[in-house]
């Protein structure tokens, strides 16, 4: 059996990726905080951040999925601290533990499309995709020790029990709520993924066996105002969106970021527009 470490197993990712993992039969070890030990699903083995040094000297590591990580477009001073703790310190030290304890464990690293703007090689959006290439950049030390590091670019993630303001959310919510969503432009681009092909694509990748960059994509990506469109589709009132481009910036995606491939043994199997269309039915089969 596969021993994997979840970084951010209580996360919406990472929640659904522990629970897939569960039912494949598997125990995965979730790195937690002490007042975390409540919320963890049973068949789930946890680990206080405060003990990792002590646990991983007597457990065997195969593979480490690194979905931890704190996110903002603010890069005042209180957001560049969290930002540079949980995006680098907390994972680095995870890491360094490992290699001191001679573990050489496949590390599957969570990146995001937003360290590529304009499909540059890297070039960060935000302060946030900054210091998840920089510690993208020390997993390379840590090849040299005998990692295997597979570095998954993600997309925009979308599905159940997701409660992180994101704007599909926000769009359901509204045509229930009829509340109007005031928005930019809507030219920005929004390549959507489910939350299930992503866990599919994260637990594929422990069997890579080689250093490699893969990057998640829909392959159909939509603009907002393509998907607010879409909406308005199937619910025949619409939903109330008020577009303004002077709330336009320089660093959003106008065009789709992207710089490497998928794996060919994946694909997406739910489709946008049909997830979407299952969220607003019960709104219209109550009319």
């Amino acid at each position: 059996m596969n021993r994997t470490v979840v970084t951010g197993g209580l996360g919406f990712i990472g929640g659904h990726l522990v629970r897939e993992l569960i039912a494949q039969g598997e125990r995965p070890i979730l790195v937690i905080r002490p007042e975390q030990e409540l919320l963890v699903p049973q068949g789930a083995e946890a680990v206080r951040s405060t003990s990792i040094r002590e646990f991983l000297g007597k457990t065997r590591v195969d593979s480490v999925i690194n979905l931890a990580g704190f996110y903002t477009f603010d890069d005042g001073e209180e957001s560049v601290a969290r930002l540079i703790e949980s995006n680098m310190t907390f994972p680095l030290e995870l890491a360094s533990i490992l290699k001191t304890c001679g573990q050489n464990p496949t590390w599957i690293q969570a990146s995001t499309f937003m360290q590529h703007q304009n499909s540059k090689t890297y070039n960060p959006s935000c302060l946030y995709a900054a210091t998840k290439q920089a510690f993208l950049d020390t997993l390379v030390y840590f090849q040299k020790s005998g990692f295997t590091v597979v570095n998954i670019i993600l997309p925009q993630v979308f599905g159940e029990n997701d409660t992180r303001g994101k704007l599909l959310q926000t769009l359901i919510e509204a045509v229930y709520t009829r509340k109007t969503i005031n928005l930019s432009s809507g030219r920005q681009i929004m390549d959507m993924v489910h939350v299930s092909d992503i866990v599919r694509l994260l637990i594929g990748a422990r069997e890579s066996g080689e250093t490699i960059t893969w990057q998640a994509s829909s392959l159909t990506p939509v603009t907002i105002m393509e998907l607010v469109a879409l909406f308005n589709r199937h619910v025949p009132e619409g939903v109330n969106v008020h577009f303004d481009a002077s709330r336009d910036r320089e660093n959003e995606p106008f065009d789709q970021w992207r710089i490497a491939q998928s794996p060919t043994w994946w694909k997406q199997h739910v489709d946008l527009e049909e997830w979407i269309i299952k969220q607003v039915l019960p709104t219209q089969e109550s009319k």
